[in-house]
């Protein structure tokens, strides 16, 4: 089985947030368990396709797990406390304890062991996946032609090949 440096065991409490504006926000993970606290920094991308793989894996759950008495972690945060930006993250469902498990791995470390891991209820990935989505829905608008987020001061759109919309019209 692989290692990690910290596990936090079961999370009391999980939850996702944006701190900024649309366009320098920025996206952490926190968490607290009775083993310690932690906070991860993601990518909205990576806020995005986590929230994205809960929804899959939840599906895939409900449908091969039987509903038993989810576990209870007690709450408050003695021990660890740890901070770090997330480069890879995996999720796995524990179908047997029907938890689920995240192996988060450190930006700043190139070794194959993960600096995080931690568990939750579906009741808790369930809700951070639904936050996570609001959260990256709430983000700014996305061009039509490139897919790309949209400026309030304006947008350059590779696709347009550096033409403004009006250009017929002044061309005229």
């Amino acid at each position: 089985m692989p290692q990690a440096s910290h596990d936090l065991g079961l999370v009391s409490k999980l939850l996702v947030e944006a701190i900024g504006e649309p366009g320098k926000r920025t996206f952490r993970l926190v968490m607290e368990s009775p083993a310690g606290s932690a906070v991860l920094w993601l990518e909205k991308e990576q806020l995005l396709e986590l929230s994205l793989s809960i929804k899959r894996t939840l599906g895939l759950a409900e449908e091969k797990t039987v509903q038993s008495q989810p576990p209870q972690a007690s709450t408050g945060s003695e021990g660890l406390a740890i901070e770090f930006k997330v480069d890879k993250q995996a999720l796995e469902y524990d179908q047997v304890r029907g938890v689920f498990r995240f192996w988060n791995h450190d930006v700043e470390d190139d070794s194959e062991i993960a600096t995080l891991i931690f568990e939750a209820t579906s009741a808790q990935v369930a809700t951070l996946s639904d936050e996570g989505l609001k959260i990256c829905a709430a983000g700014r608008p996305l061009c039509p032609l490139c897919h790309l987020p949209m400026d309030t001061e304006g947008h350059f759109c590779v696709r347009s090949n550096g033409h403004p919309t009006d250009a017929r019209e002044r061309l005229e």
